[in-house]
């Protein structure tokens, strides 16, 4: 665990110590253990290399400069994340007003090759699905390729997002905030219709206004099922397979665009689908439509 030694209160000068500590805090209370072990361990080594005690605003470029170069060659595996997430955290620095503008804003790090997602096929899906002998996660595993929901998104998904008349998902509301910060909406497939449609009558006959209160996916109508009790189960099914034994959750996601791109749905709409704020972002999947680019090059033939 990062060891902070910061006593300092906000009128006294803002240390480095102190806001990192201001702002693990702050995540803490609706981000995922993973992305907290993430910011802590990424600050951990900014506080090694600076002391907790240097002031906030006493950072210059060259020193900026010298930190990422140190880390880059050091820590080359975690390099940019590392950078993400201190970037991240002197942005809320700057929100909190102890900061003018971000010191890494000077600071442009090494761009990473994008490698191309990791993908299923239904055939390679129902490989897996022959490994799983709990059918409630059979049916989240399916929800998630046919819908590309992120595991936490599903995981909070209670009855009342879902809309059976119009067949709809609604992702984000009051109780549950987005990646993007922003509502979206996702029509069922005919499968995920009948797997929403199970669940319901599943459910114990109880008054409406109850059961739009129930989790969709959970150990028990109130109780929802861990996000790591579900990313774990399917990491083991697939190392019982002879599939790409790097496939994780995630990649169901990944496969519902994938797919989409392929049966020629555009990128903007996958976009939309997906919830991602930009359509950079979705662009990693425009390689998939390789009947496009077999029609491009027709042209010299």
């Amino acid at each position: 665990m990062l060891q902070i030694n910061s006593k300092e209160a906000p009128n006294n000068p803002i240390t480095v110590g102190y806001v990192i500590e201001q702002y693990l805090k702050y995540i803490k209370r609706d981000r995922s253990p993973a992305y907290y072990r993430s910011v802590e361990l990424s600050c951990s080594h900014l506080i090694n290399h600076f002391s907790s005690e240097k002031l906030i605003t006493s950072f210059t470029l060259q020193e900026i400069e010298d930190f990422f170069g140190r880390l880059k060659v050091n820590a080359p595996k975690g390099y940019h994340v590392y950078y993400r997430n201190i970037k991240a955290t002197f942005n809320k620095a700057v929100e909190w007003g102890y900061l003018v503008k971000n010191p890494l804003k000077g600071y442009k790090p090494d761009k990473l090759q994008r490698g191309f997602p990791l993908y299923l096929s239904r055939e390679e899906l129902d490989e897996i699905l022959l490994h799983v002998t709990n059918d409630r996660l059979k049916e989240i595993y399916l929800f998630a390729f046919y819908t590309g929901m992120r595991l936490g998104e599903i995981t909070s998904l209670k009855m009342k997002c879902t809309n059976l008349r119009e067949k709809i998902i609604v992702i984000g509301n009051n109780e549950f905030t987005t990646k993007s910060r922003k509502v979206r909406q996702v029509p069922m497939t005919d499968l995920v219709y009948e797997i929403v449609q199970l669940r319901v009558n599943n459910f114990p006959k109880n008054s409406y206004a109850e059961i739009q209160e129930y989790y969709l996916f959970g150990k028990s109508k109130k109780v929802p099922f861990t996000k790591n009790f579900i990313s774990k189960s399917f990491k083991n099914a697939v190392k019982k397979t002879t599939l790409n034994q790097t496939l994780h959750f995630h990649s169901l996601r990944h496969s519902f665009a994938s797919l989409l791109v392929q049966k020629g749905v555009s990128l903007y709409v996958v976009k939309e689908l997906l919830g991602h704020e930009n359509l950079i972002t979705t662009q990693v999947y425009g390689h998939l439509n390789i009947k496009s680019l077999y029609k491009a090059v027709e042209f010299l033939n």
